[in-house]
């Protein structure tokens, strides 16, 4: 999450203004629910679900400057999911050398795919769309320069990453690039044009190249396989007096060690139009997963949501139903999902 999306609630500075120390966190609680509406083969894979409580977020981060203003850090901290651990997310220091030029080092998100780099508390869906879910590159350890050019018309990013996956055994650096651009000098950030501003357009690229992954889970008698991994990934976003339309195309290719290449292919679209008068947002999103990699199940996301923001983004309702097709399985189900998030 970038500092300019954070709520801080706790702010402070030394006396000499060269220290500063921002805090505050958000939450989000959620209920979900999916049943089965048809079967085939593997029908039991979408047996009815009891509802699933759960937080699947919790943040606390702290950030500011030490020395001088140019010299930012950021400490993030967090549990995700059933296992309520807490972990180290964020953990970098960043010297800004005006704005054309930012350089970072640290733990962060890899700068790969739109939905992933944009800040989870900034949607306005209930979570990424799956397609993006499964691809998402994580955080991991990395050295990146960044910037903004005429302006904010043109964004960049290019890191130097540790290079390994959760469970790879050896570790490459990676490379990873981001470029941006919008022509209308106006960037757009979140999933909801809460100031109903001039129409503006985004349009995006990035890839990531010899990322170490694991292929294969293995067993004792017959040790996981690993390889590497690139993804490509293109964008576009448009914005225009409280709506809000945006979509992706992702492709990966995994080359296992052993000379094996599988590729998998995502993409989502997605609309929003948010009304002041009711401080609410009415969406939809189309999301679709298909490929050879035989970890991904092939599936294709219909969603309609609703977002409730009387306090923006620090306190904000949204509820999600949804169709889903799982096409290698022959089976379909219907699922939905309500989320309260909150900042503090």
């Amino acid at each position: 999450m970038r500092e300019r999306s954070a709520k801080a609630a706790v702010s402070t500075e030394s006396d000499d203004g060269r220290v500063s120390l921002s805090l505050g966190g958000f939450l989000q609680a959620r209920a979900q629910r999916e049943v089965s509406v048809s079967g085939g083969e593997e029908a039991d894979l979408l047996a009815e679900r009891a509802p699933i409580i759960s937080l699947p977020r919790m943040r606390f981060y702290a950030f500011g400057h030490v020395h001088e203003d140019s010299i930012r850090y950021r400490l993030m901290m967090g549990a995700s999911g059933a296992s309520g651990a807490v972990q180290v997310l964020d953990a970098y220091v960043e010297k800004r050398f005006g704005h054309a030029l930012h350089v970072r080092a640290g733990v962060f998100k890899i700068p790969v795919y739109r939905a992933w780099i944009e800040s989870a508390r900034l949607m306005s869906s209930v979570e990424r769309a799956y397609a993006t879910t499964a691809f998402l590159p994580g955080r991991e350890g990395a050295i990146m320069a960044s910037g903004e050019l005429a302006g904010e018309e043109y964004r960049y990013a290019v890191a130097l990453v540790n290079g390994a996956a959760p469970g790879a055994t050896s570790a490459e650096p990676a490379g990873a690039a981001r470029a941006v651009w919008n022509p209308m000098g106006r960037v757009i950030e979140g999933e909801i044009d809460f100031e109903a501003q001039a129409a503006t357009i985004s349009i995006g690229a990035n890839a990531l190249a010899n990322r170490r992954v694991v292929q294969t889970a293995g067993t004792s008698a017959s040790p996981a396989l690993q390889g590497t991994e690139d993804a490509l990934g293109v964008e576009l976003s448009f914005r225009a007096r409280g709506f809000d339309l945006s979509g992706e195309c992702m492709v990966r290719e995994r080359r296992r060690d052993d000379g094996l290449r599988v590729r998998t292919v995502g993409a989502y679209v997605r609309a929003d139009h948010y009304l002041p008068a009711l401080a609410s947002s009415f969406g939809g999103r189309v999301s679709l997963l298909s490929g050879e990699d035989a970890a991904v199940q092939d599936r294709r996301d219909y969603e309609l949501d609703y977002g409730f923001y009387p306090g923006r983004h620090d306190l904000k309702i949204n509820l999600e139903v949804g169709y889903v097709e799982y096409p290698s399985a022959e089976a379909r189900a219907v699922e939905g999902a309500a989320q309260v998030q909150v900042a503090f």
